[in-house]
């Protein structure tokens, strides 16, 4: 796959100026096209992110899904408006994922994944991951019933993963790669705190650790680490966003201000490194293969 799209949140952008961005870029050719500005003027603009921008991107069939906010976009290939979905259960929502024709969104606020089904247009399942005397579980809820889960982020959950095996969600203070087998909540790997973008590859878990400021694969044999660039104009640290797997030993990671890097596992190399802005404010917050020829 040699071409990646790649979201993005302008930080305390003001209304009217835009807020978000999608960016494909090509990771052979080295070409970068800015294909949507999100200017939407209805959000929520309190505090320095609030609704602004785009927080997940997934394909599936002939639409790319992104969320923000308390909502879910689906998008042509060409970045035509198709529809727009909310749910009362949907809310600060993170990481979008597909599997199995389906798509799995985190919504943060609730620390809860919701699963929707394009082909029927609403959101059909949901679990709410929950921390506490108890123990870490799983509370399943329907979407569309009058009462559910009452807010709760005390995981900060931002991440989702599906496959066969289940679903694998993370966040900063999951402290770990959470798995549920359809039967239970699991913490198999422990991470770091601030952990971000968490996900299974391979035999090990790849994910951003903010305080080391870096993208890390993590194996029972190996921690491989990929220092992000340092941005002077941006407080002088790191800040790792985004990661997408685009072969067998390569992966894609996001820093700011908007650059996007291609590492391999195998080498230890970064191999790539693309400056796609210069504004510190704009923050890369996911990262997916683009299946389309636009």
């Amino acid at each position: 796959m040699s071409i990646v799209a790649i979201t993005s949140l302008t930080r305390a952008a003001p209304p009217g100026d835009s807020h978000g961005a999608v960016h494909l870029l090509d990771l052979e050719g080295g070409r970068a096209a800015r294909v949507l500005d999100w200017r939407r003027p209805d959000i929520d603009f309190s505090g320095a992110r609030g609704g602004r921008g785009f927080s997940g991107l997934a394909c599936l069939g002939d639409t790319a899904w992104a969320s923000s906010g308390d909502e879910l976009f689906a998008f042509s290939p060409a970045f035509e408006l198709l529809e727009v979905y909310r749910n009362p259960y949907l809310e600060a929502a993170r990481g979008v994922y597909a599997h199995d024709g389906e798509l799995y969104v985190v919504s943060s606020a609730l620390d809860a994944v919701l699963r929707f089904d394009p082909a029927e247009g609403r959101f059909t399942w949901g679990l709410q991951l929950v921390d506490d005397d108890a123990g870490l579980r799983g509370v399943p809820f329907d979407p569309g019933a009058t009462t559910g889960p009452s807010r709760s982020s005390a995981l900060k959950l931002d991440s989702v993963f599906a496959d066969a095996r289940g679903l694998f969600v993370a966040g900063a203070l999951s402290l770990g790669l959470l798995y549920f087998d359809g039967r239970g909540i699991h913490r198999p790997v422990t991470l770091p705190e601030g952990a971000t973008d968490a996900r299974p590859w391979a035999d090990g878990v790849l994910f951003n650790d903010h305080d080391a400021g870096a993208a890390r694969f993590l194996t029972p044999s190996h921690n491989r680490v990929f220092a992000a660039p340092v941005d002077p104009a941006a407080d002088g640290n790191p800040h790792p966003g985004g990661l997408a797997v685009i072969g067998p030993n390569r992966f894609v990671s996001g820093t700011t201000p908007l650059t996007v890097c291609v590492h391999n596992v195998e080498t230890m190399q970064t191999e790539q490194r693309y400056i796609l802005s210069e504004d510190p404010n704009e923050t890369i917050t996911a990262i997916t293969p683009w299946p389309f020829k636009n």
